[in-house]
Order: C-alpha cells, then sequence, then structure tokens
C-alpha cells in the first residue's frame, strides 16, 4: 500500500471497521511512514480464510532504524470479497 493507510482501511471487514474506528487505525499505525518493506514469509488458506505471515522491516525513530516484527493477519471471503480482520 506505500504507506496509504486509509486506503488499507478499506481492506478491512465490515466487522472490523464497525469496532476500529479509522482514526484509531491510522494512529496504531503511525501512517506507515517508518516502514522500510514487508515482506511475505508464508501463506496458508482455505476456502474461506487466509493467514498471512509477514515481517516488517521499520525505523523506530531516526536513530533507531531496521527493526524488525512478524505480523500475523487473518483474511477472509465473504460474498466473492476478501476482506482483512483486524486483531486488539
Amino acid at each position: 500500500m506505500k504507506g496509504d493507510m486509509a486506503g488499507a482501511y478499506e481492506f478491512l471487514s465490515p466487522a472490523s471497521k464497525a469496532t476500529v474506528p479509522k482514526e484509531s487505525y491510522l494512529k496504531r499505525r503511525g501512517g506507515g511512514r517508518y516502514w522500510r518493506s514487508v515482506t511475505m514469509q508464508e501463506v496458508n488458506c482455505t476456502a474461506e480464510t487466509c493467514k498471512v505471515k509477514m515481517v516488517l522491516e521499520y525505523d523506530l525513530t531516526p536513530d533507531v532504524k531496521g527493526l524488525k516484527r512478524e505480523i500475523m493477519e487473518t483474511w477472509i471471503q465473504d460474498e466473492g470479497a476478501w476482506w482483512l480482520v483486524e486483531g486488539r
């Protein structure tokens, strides 16, 4: 999404959007401005769900750079569309 967190929000499932306000979603992600890269590690799918494991590389501050964090996402298929299920 190249830092377009507002655009990324649109991929959230309707249920996730009902419980996570857009402003909260954007604040938690810091606008993606410190992200260096996201690398797909593993994808496991069934007919209606996918579990996606990724590694995010990011800078915390100008002096603390190149940190890595594993991210697990769950995607669901509903009425022909794929949606991200927001955790926490």
